[in-house]
């Protein structure tokens, strides 16, 4: 189906016909209000010209289509690490068609196992917590963990001193809004697929005698949804051209919301197509972005905004 109806764009939805005949192809997400309708006049059309029926077809769960399900594992999304108190490394794994979070010793040993139970949308201790199809994971340190909840369209917040799973952005409701600006969970986002801690310098232009001024953590997001890149302020924090940013504030920082392949100087008139993962650069105070449907490694400058190419993309990510 991938080649004969040339699906260019992950996700694509093709509605059939009764003769298996496409009626249309809807690329990307945000359709359902479209689908509901095409599906209810595609009804009436094809009940009228007698090539449907009302007879009730029998359910069953496809699990043949799934891969082997005696592994630990379905679809594992993400992988992240930090060092612990006594300098081991510990990994936390995405379990993304498990809907859980683990944590690892580098040879496999589980430590810790975080959701899991079943899909859903619930905050509380480690074991009763619950998860969509989660995605990017990234420690601010050894005991706190972020993590992208992408069908949830939440941040999740892991404390492993207190056991708790929080949300801390998103409402659980998949949101259209291409600013952003509200506090914590007020903020409504959209498929988050990747995060990363970023320490950025206060830019309050106060005078700091050490001539360093306190850093600050601010969590970089691809929403992969909207084609942009968001931020969650962890503290309040100067950010470019010297806002004040409350504590909890998740605003986008680049990207216009157009899936496209644009690079600009000035952030929110460069453009993504899907921004799947993320990748920090300390040294140089940027963050690569694997942009999926433009083909493309983009970077986002932290100091001031300017995106530009690394490798790969077309001028049209849809071509």
């Amino acid at each position: 189906m991938w080649r004969n109806c040339d699906v260019q764009c992950w996700p694509t939805m093709v509605v059939l016909g009764p003769n298996a005949n496409p009626i249309v192809m809807l690329t990307g997400e945000g359709h359902k209000e479209d689908l509901f309708l095409i599906i209810k006049n595609a009804l009436e059309f094809y009940k009228a010209q007698g090539m449907i029926s009302d007879h009730k077809l029998p359910i069953k769960t496809a699990y043949h289509l799934l891969p082997d399900l005696k592994g630990p594992l379905l679809f594992p999304g993400k992988i992240t690490n930090v060092i612990d108190e006594n300098n081991h490394e510990i990994l936390a794994v995405s379990d993304t068609g498990n809907n859980r979070i683990l944590i690892l010793k580098p040879d496999g040993t589980l430590l810790k196992q975080v959701g899991g139970n079943k899909l859903g949308f619930k905050d509380g201790n480690l074991e009763e917590a619950e998860f969509n199809n989660p995605q990017g994971l990234a420690f601010q340190n050894k005991d706190v963990l972020f993590v992208a909840d992408t069908e949830n369209h939440a941040i999740r917040k892991i404390d492993f001193r207190k056991n708790t799973v929080e949300t801390v952005a998103g409402t659980g409701v998949q949101g259209h809004d291409y600013e952003g600006g509200k506090l914590w969970t007020k903020q409504e986002i959209s498929s988050p697929w990747d995060v990363c801690i970023y320490r950025t310098p206060d830019m309050d232009m106060t005078f700091h005698p050490d001539g360093n001024p306190p850093l600050k953590d601010v969590l970089i997001i691809a929403m992969a949804g909207i084609h942009q890149i968001w931020a969650l302020f962890l503290e309040d924090t100067v950010w470019w051209k010297c806002k004040l940013l409350p504590a909890g504030t998740c605003i986008r920082i680049a990207g216009s919301g157009r899936e496209e392949n644009r690079n600009n100087n000035y952030p929110h008139t460069a453009a993504f197509a899907q921004p799947s993962g993320l990748a920090l650069s300390l040294k140089n105070r940027e963050v690569y972005i694997a942009d999926s449907e433009s083909s493309s490694v983009r970077r986002l400058s932290l100091v001031d905004g300017k995106v530009t190419p690394v490798v790969g993309g077309d001028k049209n990510p849809n071509v």
